[in-house]
């Protein structure tokens, strides 16, 4: 034989037959069929029972579930009250350094109905510790908090921007879980509002310091800005400085036209005639207000700018009075901001808005019986065709000598290991 027709040999030794697993399949039908039997109509008998035994029954393996619903919709603060003022809050909360940014309810929500705070005032409400048999426990107040735990549920909308939860509680009791969902409700609506309100007063304390500060720095601009204004006579410096400008270019033109006048006047007339002499001391004096006006006569402090100094003058303004718009700004976004926390002060009734309460239930939530039944008797059916296999494959090990005697040797092993 050549190594091609021993190479075939082995691969069909080493191959499956798909008849040998129906060969198995059919000597062990009986127990696969019974098995499978057992398996369902051992879950069929503890479905009925179900129905016909109480829900607390401890040989009830599948009572009865209900859970009722709550639906609540939370708002940021003032929402509905100041939709146009997002800016304004939003510029706050950058002076704030993010001490007021926007929170979110729906995240608070959340954390207060899984902490321990609302799990605790259920507990003594409703009585658990009795209601479930837990004083003898060695951790009664733990194992009520799981208690409530398990039994509560809370979905968010289906969008990231929803408003809206959806509060459940599981319990075999219609009445008793609508009874504690309402409560539960309750208790978040008032610890909600407490927390909320405590945040409007932290914004309001924070505010009122900041235009405490912000006012008198207002003031403190406004008096710089009022006392250059007297040193100066200026009210606004640009059209002074306009008109200033306007009066130096005008004399100069009239200077102009009084020589061109002296140039013709001398053709015909001596030089000490009246008219000449008027016009030339005309000349001098308009040219020596001029010198003035660019350095700062005496006399004409108090009503122009030296020209020299407007450069320096025009940027000090520049900078008092922005320093008064800015503090003015600042004060006027706080003002908004204290009018709408006061809004919100009086009034958070929006922000927590109880949509749907909650009814006792009167279809029940699970279990699906049907499904369990068929889930079941599928298992049941794959484990004992599994365990069929594992049967047909120990039997043909003891017909081996070979994998006998390894079967033997890890039995001996097993034995010594336990006399050990």
């Amino acid at each position: 034989m050549d190594d091609a027709d021993i190479s075939r040999t082995d691969q069909q030794e080493d191959t499956i037959s798909l008849l040998d697993l129906l060969s198995v399949l059919v000597r062990r039908r009986w127990l696969i069929i019974v098995t499978t039997l057992i398996a369902a109509v051992l879950i069929l008998t503890i479905a009925v029972l179900s129905l016909k035994l109480p829900p607390d029954s401890p040989l009830n393996f599948m009572p009865n579930y209900y859970r009722p619903v709550v639906k609540v919709m939370l708002r940021e603060n003032g929402q509905s009250i100041r939709p146009n003022l997002r800016s304004t809050e939003n510029t706050l909360s950058f002076l704030m350094g993010g001490a007021v940014g926007k929170d979110s309810n729906l995240a608070l929500a959340e954390e207060l109905l899984t902490g321990n705070t609302i799990k605790d005032k259920i507990i003594e409400e409703f009585d658990f510790l009795r209601r479930y048999e837990l004083e003898r426990s060695d951790h009664p107040r733990t194992t009520a908090r799981n208690i409530i735990k398990e039994a509560l549920q809370i979905e968010s909308g289906d969008s990231a921007a929803s408003e809206v939860i959806n509060i459940f509680y599981q319990d075999t009791d219609p009445v008793f879980a609508a009874r504690v969902l309402s409560s539960i409700t309750g208790h978040l609506e008032e610890r909600f509002r407490e927390l909320t309100l405590e945040r409007v007063w932290q914004k309001k304390e924070f505010i009122e310091e900041r235009l405490r500060v912000v006012s008198l720095e207002f003031k403190d601009a406004q008096n710089g800005l009022a006392i250059f204004q007297l040193r100066y006579g200026l009210l606004d410096i640009n059209p002074q400085v306009t008109k200033q400008i306007e009066l130096i270019s005008q004399l100069r033109l009239e200077i102009i036209q009084s020589k061109m006048e002296i140039q013709s006047l001398e053709v015909y007339l001596p030089p000490g005639d009246a008219r000449i002499l008027r016009l030339r001391q005309e000349i001098e004096n308009k040219s020596q207000f001029i010198a003035e006006l660019r350095s700062g006569g005496s006399e004409l402090t108090e009503e122009f700018i030296p020209q020299d100094l407007i450069p320096e003058l025009m940027a000090t303004y520049l900078d008092l009075k922005g320093e008064v718009d800015v503090q003015k700004a600042v004060y006027t976004t706080l003002r908004q901001e204290y009018e709408t926390v006061k809004i919100d002060e009086a009034n958070n009734s929006t922000i927590f808005q109880l949509l749907e309460a909650a009814e006792v239930p009167e279809i029940k939530a699970g279990p699906s019986r049907s499904k369990t039944c068929i889930i079941v008797t599928i298992a049941a059916f794959f484990l004992a065709v599994f365990w069929a296999f594992v049967k047909e494959y120990f039997v043909r090990v003891k017909r081996d000598p070979v994998e006998a005697a390894k079967l033997d040797e890890i039995k001996a092993m097993l034995s010594l290991k336990k006399r050990k």
